[in-house]
This record gives C-alpha cells, sequence and structure tokens, in this order.
C-alpha cells in the first residue's frame, strides 16, 4: 500500500503563476493577481491505494508526520533517505485536484470543498 496526505486549497494552488511580461513592466497593474491570504482555508486528506483498491480518504486536521505515524503504529516499509519520491498515490492526488477544479461550480466553503473532493472520488474511483 502506498499512503499518503495532500491539501487541497479552496482559493487556488500552491504553485506559482508564470506572467509574461516586457522589461519594467514589473509592477504595472496588469501584471498583477489579486491573492488570498493562505489560499482562502484548505482541506488536508489522507489515504492510500494498493494493488487490490485504496482505503477510505480520512480528513485530516493537521500534518501527519514521522511523529505522528510512529504514535499511530502505522506499519510502514523502510525508506532510504533523499531517495526519489515514487509513491503512485501522488498521480491519484494530481488527477484528484485537477477534477476538483474543473468542477461546473466551484466550492466557496471548506465544507463545499471537501464535499467535492468526496464526490469526485466517489465518481471517478
Amino acid at each position: 500500500m502506498f499512503s499518503d496526505e495532500t491539501r487541497f486549497n479552496l482559493i487556488h494552488s500552491d504553485g506559482r503563476m508564470l506572467v509574461w511580461r516586457q522589461p519594467r513592466e514589473r509592477f504595472n497593474e496588469e501584471n498583477m493577481a489579486p491573492q488570498e491570504p493562505f489560499g482562502g482555508g484548505s482541506v488536508n486528506v489522507w489515504g492510500g491505494v494498493m494493488n487490490n483498491g485504496k482505503t477510505e480518504l480520512y480528513r485530516t486536521f493537521d500534518t501527519i508526520n514521522s511523529v505522528t505515524y510512529r504514535e499511530n503504529n502505522i506499519n510502514r516499509m523502510d525508506w532510504p533517505p533523499k531517495s526519489p519520491d515514487m509513491n503512485i498515490i501522488e498521480h491519484v492526488w494530481s488527477r484528484l485536484k485537477l477534477l476538483v477544479c474543473s468542477r461546473e461550480h466551484a466550492p466557496e466553503t471548506l465544507d463545499q470543498l471537501g464535499e467535492a473532493i468526496l464526490q469526485e472520488l466517489i465518481i471517478h474511483w
């Protein structure tokens, strides 16, 4: 089983926005984008995938770190430090985020965002 957590932001992704502009146009109004502090809020989820299915999707309210894994007695395999992230669930998160972002009616609250995540997961997996 491969498991991981991810964050879904209400307003926008965590990624950078690229803007093409001419020299000396850096601070022109048309090159600025309004920003919402902390992306308008976010929903953290944890889940797992395996060759014969998936786990339930759990909404987490804190980051799951190594201490949390140890305290909850979660079985894990040894993974060498500084190794590439080969966790296949990253592809699931990427696809799920794309599906949630492309919905006809974008979620406006964190509860709606959480519901949209679950609906897309049920429909597509």
